[in-house]
C-alpha cells in the first residue's frame, strides 16, 4: 500500500494519516518511518514542486514530520499570510485546508510565531464555519477536532468515529485498509473486555 504510492505525492501522506487515524498505524510502522524520512529529507524540493499553494498538502506534511519527531521549518506557511503576517483571508473558504492548518499549528514549538497565529486564525474561522455546515460528516469532523487535541494522540473513540467517517465519505476508500481497521478495532476492544472482566474478579 504505502511502497505503491509514489515517494513524494500527497496520495502518500493522506495514506499515512488515514492509517493513523484508522489506528492501524502500528501494524505500518517501518513503512511510515521509511516515508517520513524520505519526506523530511525533500521536504523543501516538495514543497515547492508538488504543493505548490496546496494548504492541505503543505499542513499535513508538516504535521506528520512533526509528530514523528522531525524538526521541520513551518517557513512554508509564510506563502499563506499577507504582508503584516495575518493569514489571507481566502483561506476561509478551503475548509479542508482549514483543518489541516489547524491540526499542524498545534505542534507548534515557543518561537513559532506563524503557527500562534495559525493556531488563533483556524479556531476562530472553523468556529465561524461549523454551523454552516449542518450535520454534515465534515461538521462532525471539525467539532471532533476542536474538542480533542490531535497532539494527545488518537484515542480508541476517535477511532472508531474515523472508521464510520471514513466508510461514508470517501467513494474512493481502499476496502482492504477499511476492511483491516474494524477488524483490528473489534479484537482489540474485545482484549480491553476480556482485561477488564479479569480484574473484576
Amino acid at each position: 500500500m504505502l511502497v505503491m504510492a509514489p515517494p513524494k505525492s500527497l496520495q502518500k501522506l493522506d495514506l499515512i494519516n488515514t492509517i493513523q487515524r484508522l489506528g492501524v498505524a502500528y501494524h505500518f510502522e517501518r513503512e511510515i518511518e521509511e516515508s517520513l524520512s524520505y519526506m523530511n529529507t525533500h521536504y523543501e524540493e516538495w514543497i515547492s514542486e508538488v504543493a505548490g499553494d496546496d494548504l492541505h498538502g503543505i499542513a499535513l506534511c508538516f504535521r506528520l514530520l512533526r509528530q514523528q519527531g522531525y524538526y521541520t521549518s513551518c517557513d512554508a506557511f509564510r506563502k499563506f499570510t499577507v504582508d503584516q503576517g495575518d493569514f489571507k483571508k481566502k483561506l476561509v473558504n478551503d475548509v479542508h485546508g482549514m483543518l489541516s492548518l489547524y491540526e499542524a499549528a498545534q505542534f507548534r514549538v515557543h518561537d513559532e510565531e506563524i503557527l500562534d497565529e495559525a493556531l488563533t486564525f483556524t479556531i476562530t474561522q472553523l468556529k465561524l464555519i461549523l454551523p454552516k455546515l449542518s450535520n454534515s460528516q465534515l461538521a462532525q469532523q471539525i467539532g471532533n477536532a476542536l474538542k480533542f487535541s490531535i497532539k494527545d494522540g488518537v484515542v480508541r473513540i476517535e477511532i472508531r468515529k474515523y472508521i464510520s467517517f471514513y466508510q461514508e465519505n470517501h467513494e474512493s476508500s481502499n476496502q482492504v485498509l477499511l476492511n483491516l481497521a474494524k477488524l483490528d478495532f473489534n479484537i482489540v476492544q474485545r482484549l480491553h473486555r476480556k482485561e477488564l472482566s479479569d480484574l473484576t474478579r
